[in-house]
């Protein structure tokens, strides 16, 4: 596959964020925020199609890449049947990928909290920290109504 390693193509729209991005371990060829909004849907095969075009019309892939939320319900299903059929097309293998771990920040050795509006008057969050050369979560991605977000975020500066 080249000399830069597999590559990943990775797709996500399960958050008003959404987002496509095509590269190896080592080195991101693109990277495409799509228009933040609940409408992703309008302009994710356009982006995409626009986004491989340098690569030929079946992209030299290792895997594809899927947010599997947490999010909205009908993004999750947007990008995830969107993966999958390249999936299926490309005969390469579909991996979820947890879309809170795309805000982790970049700083080393930082405690964080990733944290999503769930849109029913609650938070989703994942949080841990992020060290020299890895991250460590704190158990799994959970969801806590508005009011209590303090007491289950107070540990984070």
């Amino acid at each position: 596959m080249g000399n830069q390693g597999p590559r990943f193509l990775i797709i996500d729209t399960c958050t008003e964020r959404g987002i496509i991005a095509y590269g190896s371990k080592d080195r991101l060829l693109f990277e495409h925020e799509l228009p933040f909004g609940l409408n992703q849907s309008t302009y994710l095969m356009p982006a995409l199609m626009e986004a491989l075009r340098p690569y030929g019309a079946v992209p030299e892939l290792a895997a594809i890449g899927a947010g599997m939320g947490p999010g909205s319900y009908t993004g999750i299903r947007i990008g995830v049947a969107i993966a999958q059929a390249l999936a299926y097309a490309w005969k390469v293998p579909l991996i979820g990928l947890p879309s809170l771990e795309g805000f982790i920040p970049s700083l080393p050795s930082v405690r964080f909290a990733a944290v999503l509006d769930a849109r029913i008057g609650g938070l989703y969050f994942q949080r841990g920290a992020s060290l020299l050369h890895e991250v460590r979560y704190e158990g799994l991605p959970q969801i806590c109504p508005l009011e209590e977000a303090g007491r289950y975020l107070k540990e984070v500066p």
